[in-house]
This record gives structure tokens, C-alpha cells and sequence, in this order.
């Protein structure tokens, strides 16, 4: 049995009971009174409950697994691009591609993907997909690591902005089918991440392409 068919044995019989609930009764069931941006997240780790399994499967998924909930519009259009784990750039440095922890991230783990999609008033949890990146995926997320890396090695981060900490010359969406950079702080006012060389960004992170997600989920 592959990783990833252990990641859906024990995380589909909990999630099935629960498909095609509204956020409203999903909120009920779970007593959550929270009206949070994350609110979908909060339902999503209530529903999980790492806590309640055993600590095999407990251990199990926290080491190959990661919970991503997304929300589709009423005509089934992903807006919103996925965010990962900031940019270790001394990892980067000192590693080449498959030594690196961004490789073993998205080679090792099962993205479990929990799919909301919007109604009128509320939004219902209608599927789950689990994606595992293939080889060429994999290629595509390398080269925008190795561009990343290039640019930190040899100096030639555009940095500037409105506040002077944001990097103007990380690859972007339309550069890559499966990837790409996009800040992770929502303060773009302090540059919380040290480079290297002694300068200050804000913190950036890989993304996946709301595109290539959308393409997963559509899948049967």
C-alpha cells in the first residue's frame, strides 16, 4: 500500500459522512462559533480531529499529509491560488533540487484538498481531492526554485516597492503551469525574512497555480 493510498484510507471514511454539508450545519455539528476568514480551516480541523485518531494514523498524516481547503464560485471557478510553507533561502543555498526541503515537501506529502463550493447565502463541502505531484509537476515547481535560487546566489534580487521589502523579479503565475512566488504577509510594510546577504524581504512562499489546481480538481 502506497502513502498515498494509507492517507485516504483513514481520511475517507471520516470525510464521507460529512460531504454535502453547508458551512452553516458543518459549524453546528462541530459547535464552532467563530465567523473567521479561516473558518473553512477551522471546520476542516475539527472534522479531521488528528487528536481523536490513533497515534499511528495521527503520526502517519502529520508526517505525509497536508489539509487544504479551497472555494469554488457557483459556476465552479477556483479564484484563489494555493499557499505553501515561506521560503527557507539558506535551505536553498546550501542544497541542490532533491536534497532540498521544498523537494521533499511536495514529493513526500499527499495535499489533501477539501472543496467548498460557494451558494447563495452559505458555501456546501462538496469533495475531497488528494493530489500527489508527478514527476514533471515536480520538474515545473523545480524550476521555479532553481530561478529562485539563482537570484539569491548571485545577487540580483529587484528588491523595492512601495515599502522597499517587496521583490519585484520572483517568478510569477504566468511564468510556470504549476507554480509560482507570491508573499505570505499580509504586511508588506516590514521585511520580516533576512537573506544572505543581509537584506530584508517580506516573507514570500511557493504557490500553486489556482489554473493547475483547478484542472486536479476537475478530474475524476
Amino acid at each position: 500500500m502506497t502513502n498515498r493510498d494509507k492517507v485516504i484510507n483513514i481520511i475517507n471514511p471520516i470525510v464521507q459522512r460529512y460531504l454535502n454539508y453547508s458551512v452553516a450545519k458543518l459549524k453546528e455539528v462541530f459547535d464552532i462559533k467563530s465567523k473567521a476568514k479561516s473558518i473553512n480551516s477551522l471546520i476542516i480541523s475539527k472534522l479531521i480531529n488528528l487528536e481523536g485518531l490513533d497515534i499511528e494514523s495521527t503520526l502517519f498524516l502529520k508526517k505525509f499529509a497536508v489539509f487544504k481547503t479551497v472555494n469554488l464560485s457557483p459556476n465552479n471557478k477556483l479564484v484563489e491560488s494555493m499557499s505553501f510553507p515561506s521560503i527557507d533561502y539558506y535551505d536553498m543555498i546550501k542544497n541542490e533540487w532533491h536534497k532540498s526541503s521544498v523537494f521533499k515537501y511536495f514529493s513526500t506529502k499527499t495535499i489533501v484538498i477539501f472543496v467548498f463550493k460557494k451558494e447563495e447565502n452559505d458555501a456546501r463541502l462538496i469533495k475531497v481531492k488528494y493530489l500527489n505531484l508527478s514527476n514533471d509537476e515536480l520538474k515545473e515547481i523545480s524550476s521555479v526554485w532553481e530561478k529562485v535560487k539563482y537570484l539569491v546566489i548571485n545577487d540580483k534580487l529587484i528588491i523595492g516597492g512601495k515599502h522597499g521589502f517587496s521583490v519585484e523579479n520572483f517568478p510569477k503565475k504566468e511564468n510556470n503551469y504549476v507554480a509560482h512566488i507570491r508573499p505570505h504577509d499580509r504586511n508588506a510594510m516590514e521585511g520580516r525574512v533576512l537573506l544572505p546577504n543581509g537584506k530584508r524581504i517580506i516573507n514570500y512562499c511557493f504557490w500553486l497555480n489556482n489554473t493547475f489546481l483547478q484542472s486536479k480538481i476537475n478530474e475524476e
